[in-house]
């Protein structure tokens, strides 16, 4: 989809900024993950016949889902368990990359923690700033548990979209994918 194309676009081009606001990063992000699992449910709901109304409300669960999905991604990246979470901790710091967490936690930085994350991030060839430095300020400006909210907040509205649909095992399956998605661990 031309979406997803314009979502990994955007992620590269972010990778060079000097900032980036959370708005950007949401837009981002909807248009990369958000947009594939939304078109996997729009798929499942035409495949399933489903009425318009049930199809629109599969699609919104899929693209809510997949925005929490990425911040979850966001928040294991930067303090999950490196065996579990298949990267290293801190490797989209490493990568000057700017994730839910550190647009969290600029905005909520003082003047010293905003010039420490401005010379981690973006801009590629930026100052190399150990990992750890920049986590210590995802904890202390509680970027991390904005980042938690923020997807469970995601995950409620994607499982409201549901509440069209009677109870089956179909309807059960993507209440607990949601649930995983901003649940595991990897």
């Amino acid at each position: 989809s031309l979406k997803i194309c314009q979502g990994q676009a955007m992620d590269i081009e972010f990778e060079k900024r000097k900032q980036v606001t959370k708005k950007e990063y949401l837009e981002m992000v909807e248009k990369k993950t958000g947009a594939l699992i939304q078109t996997s449910t729009e798929i499942g709901g035409l495949l399933g016949k489903g009425s318009q109304e049930e199809v629109a409300r599969l699609a919104e669960y899929g693209r809510l889902v997949g925005i929490a999905f990425q911040i979850q991604d966001d928040i294991l990246g930067a303090v999950g368990e490196e065996e579990k979470a298949g990267k290293p901790i801190g490797s989209d710091i490493k990568e000057g990359k700017w994730t839910f967490p550190a647009v969290s936690a600029y905005r909520n930085a003082n003047s010293k923690e905003k010039e420490i994350l401005l010379k981690a991030l973006g801009k590629k060839q930026g100052e190399k700033i150990e990992p750890e430095k920049v986590i210590r300020i995802y904890r202390e400006t509680g970027a991390i548990n904005i980042a938690e909210k923020k997807s469970d907040e995601l995950i409620e509205k994607a499982k409201a979209e549901l509440n069209i649909f009677s109870e089956t095992e179909a309807k059960e399956f993507l209440l607990k994918l949601a649930d995983f998605s901003i649940n595991r661990e990897f």
